[in-house]
């Protein structure tokens, strides 16, 4: 019997196939484990507007207890479960240790599909539906990341972004995201893509941002691209990274020193005062933090909080002993002590041109026509 002919036989017998290799779509990636994936196909997930709507769910060659989701995200209402790109991605997933489930989509809507999509899925007890990663590509992330942005979808662990934009109103600080740029889009896609990835970097946002300077859209295809392989294997790698049991609860460590960092980028400085505040609190002996919140409270318009503060950075040894004194420059004059200030010019060093600091620091704009201190900072 012929290989094809088996397979089919064994899928009609079980709903369960390994694959076939031959002429099988895949990736600029690809190891041998992806030409053995399993298949169980055409299970419906819900009864839509149009009829059943279908899945196909890829599983490991060899699975070692229940594996991650990837869903191969459908937010255009089209029938992309058989659609090239989508199957090579979903045997590449598969044959690199998780489940990967391509599936048909409706206008009764996008949000409404994939939480039945979940639900149906979770009948399996070789799926954990609890680390559940979304890839999604061009069209589709416009609907995708408002979905994976949705702080109520905590299973929803990590999302890749391929050559989309959207909008969303804010990004989830316990969410890693991997955006894929490529250079040959269409440059008002680009546009938006940049806009997109730029407000993600102003809000802290846990995010990845990986160019390929010479891929189309998309690229994944193109099996003699080196660098698209790369990319390939990276997302694979990031999925693995961000959905292993172990990075549960990681980011959520550190969201105080995230939210720290995004409140003082964006000069929200009671904000900033807050965040380290807490920081400094649970780590007394941190010269640094002590730093950062002194130049917090500076500009928030509390000196006598912020010469507390330089002077406790100064007092735990901190090696910005230029930065702490400037702040106290600043620190002390506006609160009418400029003989302090004045002495704190001798503890900026020596190779630093103190005219030009006068200058150009933000900290000391208040005093740049300040007779005293342009003699005193020669």
């Amino acid at each position: 019997m012929h290989n094809a002919t088996w397979n089919a036989a064994f899928l009609l017998l079980t709903g369960v196939a390994t694959l076939p290799a031959q002429s099988a779509p895949r990736l600029a990636w690809h190891t041998p484990s992806m030409d053995s994936v399993r298949l169980v196909p055409g299970a419906t997930y819900r009864t839509g507007n149009t009829g059943r709507l279908l899945y196909d769910l890829y599983l490991p060659p060899h699975p070692r207890g229940r594996v991650p989701l990837i869903v191969i995200f459908n937010g255009v209402e089209r029938p992309f479960r058989d659609l090239s790109l989508n199957i090579a991605w979903a045997r590449t997933l598969a044959g690199s240790g998780f489940a990967a489930v391509t599936y048909d989509s409706d206008s009764g809507g996008t949000e409404t599909n994939f939480t039945a999509l979940l639900r149906a899925i979770g009948a399996n007890s070789q799926v954990d539906i609890d680390r559940v990663g979304v890839w999604a590509a061009s069209a589709n992330v416009m609907t995708a990341l408002p979905l994976v942005s949705d702080p109520r979808r905590t299973t929803i662990r990590a999302a890749v972004l391929s050559y989309g934009a959207a909008e969303v109103p804010a990004f989830r600080a316990d969410l890693p995201l991997r955006f894929v740029r490529v250079g040959l889009d269409q440059p008002t896609l680009l546009h938006a893509q940049d806009s997109l990835i730029a407000r993600a970097l102003a809000a802290n946002a846990p995010i990845e941002v990986v160019n390929h300077p010479s891929g189309e859209h998309p690229f994944e295809e193109i099996l003699d691209s080196r660098a698209g392989a790369r990319i390939v294997a990276g997302t694979v790698a990031f999925f693995e990274r961000s959905l292993a049991p172990s990075f549960r609860g990681a980011l959520a460590v550190e969201a105080n020193r995230a939210e720290a960092g995004a409140a003082a980028y964006a000069g929200d400085w009671s904000r900033a005062v807050r965040a380290f505040a807490i920081l400094a609190a649970e780590k007394p002996e941190d010269a640094e933090l002590q730093r950062r919140l002194g130049d917090a409270r500076l500009e928030a318009g509390d000196p006598n909080g912020a010469v507390t503060a330089y002077l406790r950075s100064r007092e735990l040894g901190h090696w910005r002993r230029g930065d702490i004194a400037i702040g106290l420059i600043a620190a002390y004059a506006a609160v009418g002590h400029r003989e302090q200030a004045f002495a704190e010019v001798a503890n900026l060093p020596p190779m630093w041109n103190k005219a030009d600091i006068l200058r150009s620091h933000p900290m000391l704009a208040a005093y740049r026509a300040d007779p005293e201190f342009i003699e005193r900072m020669r």
